[in-house]
């Protein structure tokens, strides 16, 4: 009788290992037009489109663009001074409040004035962070970091990032005198010591009473009729309005 035939043993790959590889890779040759590239675009939770909409401006973008500056603390004059002695174009907004002096500072008289003592100040809207205007590829940006009360620039790719074009003319179109107005307390230039006010909130609205002293975070003192007698009650400007 003829032997029987016996199966050869499939050829083994020398190397397992290897094997695993080769066929890793060959299912990821096979497979890679269906396999979709991954969304870089960024997408905020909620939105129904990806945003933002438009191409976002990239670092080195040429042309005029406004860009950040980083200066020391409490630097700020001199970073400016320096920035347009080296002919950079620049814009640091302030924004105007009413100052009060501490009532420990005023007499007992002059508490009751005090709207008369309040004073106009100027504070930074960015402190430390100054707006600066050029054109990235001029190599003249450059020397900022080498200017003395700059602290850095902001940047993205070791170049500056510029803003969008309509931040500072937007900054600019609020300000009023050269700043930006905000809580600008006017109720209280109108209202003074003697005034008569009337409750149009809580649980003495309708009463009227006259303004005994006017106190500190926008509030004050009216002498109501309670009962037949006086009561001093303290009420935030929004609660009463001048009669």
């Amino acid at each position: 009788m003829p032997a029987e035939a016996t199966p050869e043993a499939p050829a083994r790959h020398p190397n397992p290992q290897r094997e695993c590889v080769c066929l890793s890779r060959k299912l990821e040759t096979e497979n890679e037009p269906m396999l979709a590239k991954p969304d870089t675009t960024p997408f905020i939770d909620g939105a129904k489109c990806p945003w933002p909409r438009n191409e976002r401006i990239r670092p080195g973008t040429p042309g005029l663009r406004w860009h950040v500056v980083h200066s020391h603390s409490l630097s700020e004059p001199a970073a400016l001074r320096m920035l347009q002695i080296g002919g950079f174009e620049t814009y640091y907004p302030m924004f105007r409040i009413l100052k009060t002096p501490p009532l420990r500072k005023l007499s007992r008289d002059q508490r009751r004035r005090v709207h008369l003592f309040r004073r106009a100040v100027l504070r930074p809207l960015f402190p430390r962070y100054i707006f600066v205007r050029f054109d990235v590829k001029e190599d003249r940006w450059h020397d900022i970091f080498h200017m003395a009360a700059i602290h850095g620039l902001a940047c993205e790719g070791n170049l500056p990032f510029p803003l969008p074009d309509h931040v500072v003319p937007d900054l600019k179109a609020l300000e009023e005198g050269g700043a930006i107005p905000l809580k600008t307390p006017t109720k209280q230039l109108l209202i003074a010591v003697g005034d008569k006010c009337r409750v149009n909130e809580g649980p003495f609205t309708g009463l009227a009473g006259f303004v005994d002293e006017l106190a500190e975070s926008e509030r004050l003192w009216l002498l109501l009729d309670v009962f037949g007698r006086k009561t001093r009650v303290q009420f935030d400007l929004d609660q009463v309005f001048k009669v």
